[in-house]
C-alpha cells in the first residue's frame, strides 16, 4: 500500500468510525463554518451533513437568546485559541432543526492548522440521562403503592419545616394517620382490598393538601403530613373533617363493600429542637387514640 492509498485508507475508517458513535462529532473553521458533520449530528440536530456543512456554527445550533455571546466568545477563540469551554465538558442547551432546546453535554477542544484554530465538538444528548436521573430520584423518595413522600424524604422535609419554624417563630403542626383494623381487612380482604383502602386515603389526603402541606407514607398503615404555620387548634378542626369522610367512604373491591376508619393524632411546636422529638410525642398521642377505640382525634391538651 502506498502513502497515498494509505492515507485513503486512514481517512476512511476515521470517517467510518465518527459515523458509528453515537456522540455528534462536529468541526468548525477559523470563520465557525462547520466542516465536519458526522451521522449521529445529522440525528441529534436534525440537520443533514449536505446542509450543515458550510453553515455558521452558532446559526445553527446555538439557541437564539445565547447566540451573541457564543460569537463573542468564538471572536476571541479565533484569536487565542482559547476559551471558557474549551477544555471542559459542560451541560448546555442545544437547538434542534424543528425549534425546540434539549440539554447535552458538550466536550470542546482546539487544534490549530496553518497558523489557524478549528474547534472541535463532542456533543452528547443527555435527555435520556435527565429522564432517568428524574426516575431515579422519584423512586428513591416517594412511597411506590401511593405516589407519596416515603418515610427517609418525610424525615427530610420534617426537619426543614422544623428549623424553619423555630427560626421565625411561627407554628407547625404534624398529623399522625392510622388506619384502624388494616390486618384484619387484610386478613377478611385480601391485601389487594388493603392496598385500595391506602391508595384512596392517600388520593383523600393529597386533594386536601395545600401547596404548602407535607404528605408521606410512614409506615405500611401510617401516614404523616407536615402543616407549616397552623396551629393545633386549626389543625384538630381539619382532621375531624377527614376522620368523618373517611367513615362515611364506601370502597368496592371485587364486588365487596368495604368500610374503614383511622385514628389521627395531632402534636404542634413547643420547645423541641429536634424533629423526631416532635414525631415521637404525635405517636404517643396516636397510641392514645388506638387504645381507646380507634376513630377519633387526639390532640394537645392545651388545644
Amino acid at each position: 500500500m502506498n502513502s497515498v492509498d494509505k492515507q485513503l485508507f486512514e481517512q476512511s475508517i476515521s470517517q467510518t468510525l465518527l459515523d458509528s458513535t453515537l456522540d455528534a462529532f462536529i468541526v468548525a473553521d477559523e470563520d465557525s463554518k462547520i466542516v465536519f458533520w458526522n451521522a449521529a449530528a445529522e440525528i441529534m440536530f436534525g440537520h443533514p451533513r449536505e446542509v450543515a456543512v458550510g453553515s455558521f456554527i452558532h446559526e445553527l445550533v446555538v439557541p437564539e437568546d445565547a447566540r451573541e455571546r457564543a460569537k463573542s466568545a468564538f471572536s476571541h477563540f479565533q484569536q487565542t485559541g482559547a476559551g471558557p469551554l474549551i477544555g471542559n465538558v459542560v451541560e448546555i442547551e442545544a437547538l434542534h432543526r424543528n425549534g425546540h432546546l434539549f440539554p447535552v453535554e458538550i466536550s470542546l477542544s482546539a487544534t490549530l492548522i496553518e497558523d489557524k484554530w478549528f474547534s472541535q465538538a463532542i456533543v452528547r444528548s443527555v435527555g435520556r440521562r435527565k429522564e432517568i436521573e428524574a426516575e431515579m430520584k422519584r423512586l428513591a423518595t416517594t412511597d411506590p403503592l401511593t405516589g407519596i413522600y416515603n418515610r427517609e424524604t418525610m424525615f427530610s422535609h420534617g426537619k426543614r419545616e422544623l428549623s424553619r419554624a423555630m427560626r421565625y417563630g411561627h407554628s407547625l403542626s404534624l398529623v399522625l394517620i392510622d388506619i384502624d383494623q388494616l390486618k384484619q381487612i387484610n386478613d377478611e380482604s385480601g391485601h389487594y382490598a388493603g392496598d385500595e383502602i391506602i391508595k384512596t386515603l392517600s388520593d383523600l389526603l393529597l386533594e386536601s393538601c395545600r401547596q404548602s402541606d407535607v404528605l408521606g407514607r410512614l409506615s405500611s398503615k401510617e401516614f404523616l403530613l407536615i402543616l407549616p404555620e397552623t396551629d393545633v387548634a386549626m389543625t384538630h378542626q381539619v382532621a375531624e373533617k377527614w376522620r368523618a369522610t373517611i367513615e362515611e367512604l364506601d370502597i368496592t373491591v371485587d364486588g365487596e363493600s368495604i368500610h374503614f376508619t383511622c385514628s389521627i393524632a395531632i402534636s404542634g411546636l413547643s420547645n423541641e429542637d429536634r424533629f423526631e422529638v416532635l414525631l415521637k410525642k404525635v405517636e404517643t398521642k396516636l397510641e392514645k387514640a388506638k387504645v381507646s377505640g380507634g376513630n377519633q382525634v387526639v390532640s394537645n391538651d392545651e388545644y
